[in-house]
């Protein structure tokens, strides 16, 4: 059979909307996947064999500030805690990490390794609200509501991997 004109207009026409939809669903659905450099920076290896004791690294993991801590063998918390969500996770290590971003308005805390004058222990201060949380990054006082997200972390020889 012969094709006509109106068959070539058809496809023509068919082939412009199939043409369309493509060019509007690949940017929503490019949009959903991962960027490149989010997948770049999904795992993070910190180097920890010069971390001195009550020392922190400061890193980023996912656009986000990961405080990278080591306490000392037998270090325990001995004031109070208004949340106790990582001291159970993270009690028995020595180095850890934590995501640097106060749970109140999220806001960068800074560690504090010989305390101050309200906390002779070492803690992790914030310095917008006065949040006040362990170096496992429970809250001790303050508004914060919660404590410090900790990310997914292993350590491997001299690295902590993070993610």
């Amino acid at each position: 059979m012969e094709a006509t004109r109106r068959d070539f207009l058809d496809y023509l026409i068919g082939g412009s909307i199939l043409a369309g939809i493509g060019g509007f669903t690949y940017p929503i659905v490019k949009s959903l996947a991962p960027s490149k450099e989010e997948l770049k920076t999904s795992v993070v290896r910190v180097n920890i064999k010069d971390l001195e004791t009550f020392g922190v690294k400061v890193v980023s993991w996912k656009g986000k500030p990961v405080l990278v801590l080591k306490l000392p063998e037998n270090f325990e918390w001995k004031g109070d805690l208004k949340t106790e969500d990582n001291i159970k996770v993270l009690k028995d290590k020595k180095i850890f990490a934590l995501i640097g971003i106060c749970t109140h308005l999220g806001c960068i805390p800074l560690w504090r390794p010989k305390g101050d004058a309200d906390f002779h222990e070492p803690h992790l201060h914030c310095p917008c609200h006065g949040g006040i949380y362990t170096p496992y990054g429970d809250v001790v006082a303050g508004p914060p509501p919660a404590s410090l997200p900790v990310p997914p972390q292993k350590i491997e020889g001299n690295m902590l991997v993070i993610g």
